[in-house]
């Protein structure tokens, strides 16, 4: 029997896909009792993530007064504890018992331009920390291996291992009920492609506007953005004006896990042409419901889509533009790429996931 420390920090403070990775890990732990018990050790936020001044204090505290004093006592304090688990590439310098690390992805330093200063400096020593100091590191793909193990060559690979995530067991194939309660919610009243993700840089939602701009008098969908919009909404919507789309962008802001799997489901296609991604779950969660799939040729996403996704170059608009097209109007593409996505998402479960991350631990002690 393992008992593990699992840090969860990072779930109180995003709604990204390091949360999903936090919720359906321990979810496994839960359904089996005779392997593992988990102990969910987190530091809390103390004040309004919406306040810049507050939420870098509470950073700080987190990154330095959690993560490398406060934490490694908590854990003595736990009964039987065989193995400490951060989650998302940050752990303490010195710890009683093994350590085994999530790295999620690397383009803080692979991809500088899309972070602030801070962030990058702040990963850059983060992540020298864990190489230096991990007893096993899990990477989320073999891209994200490959790139820590060529910038950290004295890290030993056989304690870096690659566990890829799964895809939620909710992202399926839905009753028309359902769908009409989502598509009258979000008043999606036309044909639609749609996009999943923040708006940040690297996820590249202006090339996706600029490829479909130039399809736009070929079709007629509107293109939807759903994800969190704090991030580069005015200068996306600007640039959809000029572009003479601006009606048919709409930008959904954070849409809750409950609603995510209908909108797959409506959707006449899934675009995802992000420039870098340690994983890339959006793409295979789409896959699950049924919906095809044009992604980016680049980082790990070739890795997770195989050949079930239309490939392109995230940089050229008008190629992404072409794939758009194609699986807006090509009837006999589309049902080749539906029925590939349901064969390829199919390898990527949760349940697996928990079974490798077991395996790590064993190997730890």
């Amino acid at each position: 029997m393992i008992h593990v420390a699992f840090e969860t920090s990072s779930i109180h403070i995003t709604q990204a896909g390091v949360n999903r990775y936090i919720q359906e890990i321990l979810h496994e732990f839960d359904q089996m009792p005779e392997r593992i018990v988990a102990h969910d050790v987190s530091y809390h936020p103390r004040f309004s993530r919406s306040n810049r001044v507050l939420r870098a204090y509470d950073t700080i505290n987190r990154e330095i007064l959690w993560m490398q004093y406060r934490l490694p006592r908590e854990v003595r304090r736990l009964p039987n504890i065989n193995v400490l688990h951060t989650t998302n590439a940050i752990m303490p310098r010195r710890c009683h018992i093994p350590v085994v690390v999530s790295v999620h992805d690397l383009y803080a330093l692979t991809y500088p331009e899309a972070c602030k200063t801070w962030h990058h400096m702040a990963f850059a020593k983060h992540i020298s920390n864990v190489a230096r100091h991990a007893d096993a590191v899990l990477f989320l793909s073999e891209y994200v291996r490959n790139e820590f193990l060529n910038m950290f060559p004295f890290y030993d690979e056989h304690r870096g291992v690659v566990v890829h995530c799964g895809v939620k067991s909710t992202f399926r194939v839905l009753e028309e009920g359902l769908l009409c309660v989502i598509k009258e919610k979000y008043m999606l009243n036309k044909k639609f492609i749609l996009g999943v993700s923040s708006l940040a840089k690297n996820k590249n939602a202006a090339t996706t506007i600029r490829a479909f701009a130039t399809i736009a008098d070929k079709v007629d969908h509107e293109l939807v953005f759903a994800g969190d919009t704090r991030e580069l909404k005015p200068e996306l919507q600007k640039m959809a004006d000029a572009l003479g789309i601006g009606a048919r962008v709409r930008f959904l802001g954070y849409v809750s896990d409950e609603d995510l799997p209908a909108l797959y489901n409506l959707a006449d296609c899934f675009c995802y042409a992000s420039l870098c991604e340690g994983f890339g779950m959006p793409p295979l969660e789409a896959m699950r419901c049924g919906t095809p799939v044009v992604t980016s040729n680049t980082t790990s996403l070739p890795e997770v889509v195989g050949t079930a996704a239309l490939q392109v170059d995230p940089l050229d608009y008008e190629q992404l533009g072409e794939a758009l097209l194609t699986l807006a109007t090509d009837e006999r593409k589309r049902s080749e790429l539906v029925r590939a996505g349901f064969e390829r998402a199919s390898y990527f479960s949760w349940e697996r996931v928990a079974s490798a991350i077991l395996d790590v631990y064993n190997l730890v002690l």
